[in-house]
């Protein structure tokens, strides 16, 4: 059995899991039509958001799954993970210490650093660093 995850892995992996959600509206904003750094129009998403909103999922079911929820017991979930795309990744994050037990903890936090690779240059796609995002509210 390969070993857990180093601390260092773990202290990234819970940054990484904590980036997950902002970085998507970002890859969203990115993909509206006529949004670009120099005013031209985008025809095409620039990073296919549906493909990683697939992964995140998958990865939920696996840890809503598998992940005891006390010593001896798992969560109990069956099925596909419920909730928005938050919820799921608030599941992964409240999960990563299991998680960084694992025998397949080094490929898992690799996946998920590859997908923060991927989202991140979207952030930074306007101004040259992360920008607030203004929420609209009511």
């Amino acid at each position: 059995m390969p070993a857990p995850l180093t601390p260092t892995a773990v202290t990234r992996l819970r940054r990484d899991l904590c980036d997950l959600p902002e970085l998507l509206v970002y890859a969203e904003l990115a993909a509206l039509p006529g949004h670009s750094r120099e005013g031209s129009v985008v025809g095409e998403q620039t990073c296919p958001v549906a493909p990683l909103l697939a992964a995140i999922a998958d990865w939920a079911e696996h840890a809503g799954k598998a992940s005891p929820a006390r010593p001896g017991e798992t969560s109990g979930h069956q099925g596909p993970p419920l909730g928005t795309i938050d919820q799921q990744i608030r599941l992964l994050r409240a999960t990563v210490t299991w998680a960084a037990q694992q025998e397949w903890a080094v490929d898992y936090a690799a996946a998920v650093r590859r997908t923060v690779r991927q989202l991140s240059p979207l952030a930074t796609r306007h101004h040259g660093s992360r920008r607030a995002l203004v929420v609209p509210t009511e």
